[in-house]
């Protein structure tokens, strides 16, 4: 949009505590037809909150972000989230929610995440395209981002002098370390039996650890695996090893 690079600048001098923003995009058709549908809007009616928006093409770095979230470990799939786990982390992320730009989908896109549709969506729409997703196999991807993350969010904390206030990082610490059981606790009912696996998404459910993937419609999809027993990927702690460029 014409008044992009404005929008964005007057968001960062309107709050310099901000090291990120995420901006809204309206997403159009291949003829760049509009059908009403926003970035932003499509995670809103679909998730009832913004958490989940974290597209690198919507997004506007500060440059002391930079320095802090580079470089990106190897283990590390998605480098768009890992920017955005650093700045929610340290609190420095905000949300611009006016459309600043199009988001084009084509028919051939490499992103067919449900939020990305022309069409508007509710939350029916996200449940059936979850259900109609295989289930995961293996959490390990996310278990060492997290670890990861934690090990970067310590070594921000012993380095900002000051900047980032210490409560905030121990905050994340803990959260990631709440977020860790949850993963290995799913991670336990994906390589076990039928039975088992119904009784820790039960024990799951009521210790709210549900809330660490999609709440609720993660349940339902646990309660309906029919495979058990299946080996998943090969656990153990990332080594963080970071990238040179």
């Amino acid at each position: 949009m014409p008044r992009k690079m404005e929008a964005v600048e007057a968001a960062f001098r309107a709050d310099d505590s901000k090291l990120l923003f995420v901006q809204d995009g309206k997403i159009v058709d291949r003829d760049l037809l509009w059908r009403g549908a926003t970035k932003l809007g499509q995670v809103k009616s679909g998730w009832g909150a913004n958490m989940g928006l974290a597209t690198g093409a919507l997004s506007a770095m500060h440059r002391d972000l930079k320095s802090i979230a580079f470089p990106i470990p190897d283990e590390i799939v998605g480098h768009d989230w890992w920017i955005y786990a650093i700045a929610r982390g340290l609190k420095v992320d905000g949300v611009i929610e006016e459309p600043l730009q199009l988001i084009r989908r084509h028919g051939e896109n490499t992103s067919t995440w449900v939020a990305s549709s022309v069409a508007r969506i509710n939350k029916m729409d996200v449940l059936v395209s979850q259900m109609r997703t295989e289930p995961a196999s293996s959490y390990k991807d996310r278990l060492d981002h997290n670890n990861c993350l934690a090990e970067r969010l310590t070594r921000v904390r012993e380095a900002s002098g000051g900047r980032f206030r210490a409560g905030v990082i121990d905050a994340a610490l803990a959260e990631l370390e709440v977020e860790m059981s949850a993963l290995l606790r799913r991670s336990e009912l994906v390589d076990a039996g039928f039975l088992a696996q119904k009784r820790i998404a039960l024990e799951m459910l009521a210790q709210g650890k549900h809330r660490h993937f999609n709440g609720v419609r993660s349940f339902l999809r646990d309660i309906v695996r029919r495979e058990w027993g299946r080996p998943s990927a090969p656990g153990g702690k990332a080594d963080c090893l970071e990238k040179s460029h």
